[in-house]
């Protein structure tokens, strides 16, 4: 039950996010349009993958798709009410101060293009953005105890010290080379289609320039570009629009076809073993007293209590970012997977647990540890088809004998 109400609610939040990306495309693209994009949000293997995912970046996706309905787009009659778009926006730079990025040139044209007084404008934008700031501000004192303005953390973080580079870092194009086109998909072909509909230009610079502004940052992932996929479906569902209609049952085959392979194996298949070994985590340690688990995997390998809710000791090797600037730093992980026998050696300072889960490929650096500890195999759990970046294919699950 707490395992799966949120990712309900998240998947309620998501439908929500697609019915106003269609209504959207309904506004700038007539119902032919709409019908199109509700095509392409059907056929997005990524939306499948990460609609019910309790990511930020998912929250801020749907939250984005309203406010966009909600925008005065050019061309259309503005009411008195036209700027309570900048609420939502608040809300979504709350939640990831990333969306700043998305809207600062929506919030200038808007300044430039509307029917009010630019006066009027900047002072409902000063009054939503002083709100949400303070509403922010009085949370966080809640949480950490003391007043911090966590978007200017985030910002010195993630921008000044580039902390993100701990976790991989990519070339400036990779949102371009590898980003898009695999968030995309078979949809790149309508993509470009809709690139030369006279409306949608607007709607690719947004997500050109959302994309040039993340490649500042070494460190990439393609959960970023959620934010403007409310728009690349929009701009895929006026390609579509575009073509004849012989043409676009074809193409809207190949994209129905195309979408399940990747959608089935990411969403069912692909490293579920890494969540699948924490059921059988709390089913296991409902059986024992004041059990015990290491992680010896990469780190966030895992969910941890969100999936487990038991009393029970759980390990995992951390990976802390180089905060304070140290030369040839190592987290914890890296220093254990650089040498495992004697990492194992120090970990178990901390006393021996009664499981231990790690992956297969760690399997030959551990087996003189378990044997003389008494460690027998006990289940495994199928997790992908190719290892890399040291997750392996099986995840393997240990117990230790009492004596």
């Amino acid at each position: 039950m707490v395992t799966t109400v949120p990712k309900l609610v998240q998947a309620a939040m998501s439908a929500l996010g697609d019915y106003w990306t269609v209504m959207l495309a309904r506004l700038l693209f007539g119902e032919k349009g709409a019908g199109w994009t509700a095509f392409s949000l059907l056929c997005s293997w990524f939306l499948h993958y990460t609609a019910s995912r309790t990511l930020t970046n998912v929250a801020e996706q749907s939250i984005t798709a309203a406010a966009l309905y909600l925008y005065p787009w050019g061309g259309q009659k503005q009411p008195s009410t036209s700027w309570r778009y900048m609420w939502l926006v608040g809300l979504a730079c709350m939640i990831r101060p990333t969306a700043a990025i998305m809207w600062l040139p929506l919030l200038l044209l808007h300044l430039v293009r509307g029917v009010h007084s630019k006066g009027f404008l900047v002072r409902r934008l000063i009054f939503t953005g002083a709100a949400c700031l303070t509403f922010q501000l009085l949370v966080d004192r809640w949480f950490y105890g003391y007043f911090l303005v966590t978007p200017l953390n985030f910002l010195k973080m993630n921008l000044f010290m580039d902390i993100g580079a701990h976790y991989g870092a990519n070339p400036w194009h990779w949102y371009f080379t590898v980003g898009l086109p695999a968030v995309l998909g078979l949809q790149m072909v309508p993509f470009f289609l809709g690139i030369r509909a006279n409306r949608c230009r607007l709607l690719v610079g947004v997500i050109i320039w959302h994309m040039l502004t993340l490649s500042l940052v070494s460190h990439k992932e393609f959960r970023f570009l959620l934010p403007i996929l409310p728009l690349a479906m929009c701009v895929c569902g006026a390609g579509m629009a575009r073509l004849p209609k012989l043409y676009a049952m074809i193409l809207a085959a190949v994209l129905t076809i195309g979408f399940f392979p990747p959608a089935l194996y990411f969403g069912s298949v692909h490293q579920r073993g890494q969540v699948d070994v924490m059921k059988h985590i709390a089913n296991v340690s409902a059986h024992h007293n004041d059990p015990s688990v290491f992680f010896l995997m990469p780190c966030h390998s895992t969910p941890y209590f969100s999936h487990v809710h038991r009393r029970i000791k759980m390990l995992f090797l951390t990976c802390e970012p180089n905060f304070k600037g140290v030369q040839n730093y190592e987290d914890e992980a890296e220093r254990f997977f650089k040498d495992p026998e004697m990492g194992i050696s120090q970990l178990v300072e901390y006393g021996f647990p009664k499981y231990m889960v790690f992956y297969d490929i760690l399997y030959k650096h551990l087996l003189k540890f378990v044997v003389d500890n008494d460690y027998f195999y006990k289940v495994s759990f199928r997790n992908t088809h190719i290892s890399m970046d040291g997750v392996g294919k099986e995840v393997w699950f240990y117990e230790r004998m009492d004596i």
